[in-house]
């Protein structure tokens, strides 16, 4: 009897492991780069100011609805003048954890690297770069509500990319990492 428990114990262990490997390839993860995330907002911030400058008295004399590009370029100037350029990347990431968590379409769906509400919801980005992931990238314009974004998965090299708002980033990327597989290319 004892051998027959031994023998259950091992198979019931190895598909305990074969079912533990099995998710964890087949885990839908995204990893973000906030890297390149502070380094774009670092850029835009950087020639956002130097057109201020350059058009500062123009504005001044003129107002910005004479100056070609004043109105877009304001939200941008004044956003990177009230914060660093990697505060405003970090904040940017904080909206868009924030409405992971909260967005239904992202259940089954684990955040890698973000000290999040729920540890259990998140693993670091160094393991998770080593099996299949998503890896989110924005290139942030800050001060403006829409930003450019792309998504790509590490193995299959499934694409999308879009310019939306954070609500609407986390919408399309959870929404595409969900949906059945046999949709996917």
């Amino acid at each position: 009897m004892t051998k027959v428990w031994s023998r259950s114990l091992c198979v019931l262990f190895a598909m305990i492991g074969a079912s533990t490997s099995s998710w964890a390839q087949d885990a839908k993860v995204i990893t973000y780069d906030e890297w390149s995330a502070i380094q774009s907002a670092e850029g835009r911030c950087e020639r956002a100011l130097a057109w201020h400058k350059e058009k500062k008295g123009l504005i001044q004399q003129l107002g910005c609805d004479s100056i070609p590009a004043c109105n877009e370029m304001m939200p941008t100037v004044m956003a990177c003048t009230m914060a660093e350029p990697a505060k405003g990347a970090q904040q940017f990431e904080n909206k868009i954890v924030s409405e992971f968590f909260t967005n239904p379409s992202c259940k089954g769906i684990t955040w890698a690297g973000h000290q999040g509400p729920s540890e259990a919801a998140k693993v670091s980005v160094a393991e998770a770069t080593l099996k299949p992931h998503w890896a989110l990238s924005t290139r942030l314009n800050l001060g403006i509500e829409k930003q450019y974004w792309q998504i790509v998965h590490n193995k299959t090299g499934t694409y999308a990319e879009g310019t939306n708002t954070s609500p609407e980033i986390v919408e399309k990327v959870c929404t595409l990492i969900n949906r059945p597989s046999s949709l996917k290319p």
